[in-house]
């Protein structure tokens, strides 16, 4: 753990030397594509906790981050503020930009800075100038336009999903479907109505309907006169995550399906593929956050979504894991595993390589790995062939050794086909295989270390 902390410094310091005070760069990950939205021709989308924007005229990419405009790291929600023209980014930590059309940032703190038990927000609301977010204990209440909270509502328990409609708030809880008049205290607890017991996980208004998501159930439409649940869209295995109305449709999608609804009883359904994590519509055009293959765009063609290009990436690493750094030449070798002896916790098998001269990543394939060997985490050290340029080695820290060259994978090296030994024996060796530092001399010769077996 010293040397690891030593070596970070040390190229922290290697790094500072070439860069004037003021020319800090991040290098974040956009891979992992979860949300997104459309604003005046622009595609802003939440990628592995940062942000980056499509410009669907010129087709540029723009990454947003802490140096550059925003005001912290991490993001896990945005939505947009039509009245406002702002997008609403909400980070980790409860910290809150507001990002407004000209690019200008308003940051407010104050529920960041606040000292409670916990201030997870798991979703946010926009209704007009309010945004309600969601907690891990009630409601909180901002007003965008005049950039200020005005209540909190302690409900005492976990609250998923929020919204206003006809002169209420709706919230859905861990205990339920919850109402609250606004023209009551709603500050007191006992203004507050149970609907029901399920669990809400989005709402959305839709013709002057309230619809809702219940987890494991599907979407409903919600009479708050007469508090009666209508199903309108049963799961039948898709777990929907997300409703929202798109001004001509209602949209509902999951993983691998997604509905638009023009009525209640009319809907048309379409199947996408596994992995979707969020579909955006905006009129004839869809944009499909897929995850780590990016943002694709798709248009609607004989009843069924056809998407229109690649995954949309801006280059960078495939993960915000680094725990390993090393130069070669010009180029940065990065790992992204972990020595675990605890078996607390496995990243996914993460080597990337940063080409200085030519200011582009490369992220050596995973995919195939998995496919051909069952298992490909914890990779926790890199190097680079001194006599072979493009030819790499990297060690993981339960599954091995694997070797790469100009960017494709080679072999894997396990205690089936090489000196490497396991932990243990039994139907898990596989997975002990324990190789926490690889490095090369300069003849070319591969070193090794195997850690917990009989003969070092």
């Amino acid at each position: 753990m010293i040397r690891s902390i030593i070596l970070s410094l040390a190229l922290i310091a290697s790094m500072a030397v070439d860069a004037a005070m003021g020319d800090w760069r991040l290098h974040a990950s956009y891979h992992n594509a979860t949300r997104c939205e459309t604003i005046d021709g622009k595609v802003y989308v939440l990628a592995s906790g940062a942000l980056f924007s499509y410009d669907e005229e010129d087709e540029e990419v723009r990454t947003y981050d802490r140096i550059s405009h925003l005001s912290d790291i991490d993001i896990s929600l945005i939505a947009y503020s039509k009245e406002n023209e702002a997008l609403v980014i909400v980070y980790k930590n409860a910290n809150i930009d507001l990002l407004y059309s000209d690019e200008t940032v308003y940051n407010i703190s104050d529920f960041k800075n606040k000292t409670l038990a916990t201030k997870n927000i798991n979703s946010i609301s926009i209704n007009g100038n309010t945004a309600l977010l969601s907690t891990g204990f009630g409601i909180v209440e901002l007003d965008i336009e005049r950039k200020e909270f005005t209540n909190t509502y302690n409900l005492n328990t976990e609250v998923y999903s929020t919204h206003i409609f006809d002169g209420a708030i709706y919230a859905g809880t861990k205990e339920g479907t919850m109402r609250g008049a606004r023209s009551k205290n709603l500050l007191d607890n006992s203004n507050w109505q149970k609907l029901n017991k399920y669990k809400t996980t989005s709402f959305a208004i839709f013709k002057d309907q309230l619809y809702c998501v219940i987890e494991h159930l599907g979407v409903y439409t919600l009479d708050t006169e007469n508090n009666r649940l209508t199903l309108v869209a049963e799961n039948n295995g898709t777990i929907y995550k997300y409703l929202y109305n798109d001004g001509t449709q209602l949209v509902a999608g999951g993983t691998d399906k997604v509905i638009f609804f023009d009525s209640s009883t009319q809907k048309s359904i379409y199947q996408i593929e596994k992995g979707s994590n969020f579909i955006r519509k905006k009129g004839s055009r869809v944009w499909n956050c897929k995850g780590y293959k990016g943002l694709a765009a798709c248009t609607i063609e004989g009843g069924k979504i056809v998407e229109k290009s690649l995954g949309i990436i801006p280059n960078s690493p495939i993960r915000n894991y680094s725990e390993f750094l090393k130069f070669s030449g010009d180029r940065l070798l990065v790992a992204g595993g972990n020595i675990n002896y605890l078996d607390t916790k496995f990243y996914d098998g993460t080597a990337m390589v940063y080409d200085y001269t030519n200011e582009r990543w490369t992220n050596l394939p995973e995919e195939t790995i998995i496919s051909s060997t069952g298992g490909y985490l914890n990779v926790c050290c890199i190097d680079e062939d001194p006599t072979e340029p493009g030819h790499y080695f990297t060690s993981s820290f339960g599954f091995g050794l694997y070797e790469f060259r100009d960017d494709k994978f080679i072999k894997h090296y396990s205690n089936k086909n090489s000196a490497l030994q396991s932990v243990i024996s039994g139907p898990y060796e596989n997975r002990y295989i324990r190789v926490p530092k690889v490095e090369f001399d300069n003849d070319g010769n591969l070193w090794m270390l195997n850690t917990g077996t009989k003969t070092p």
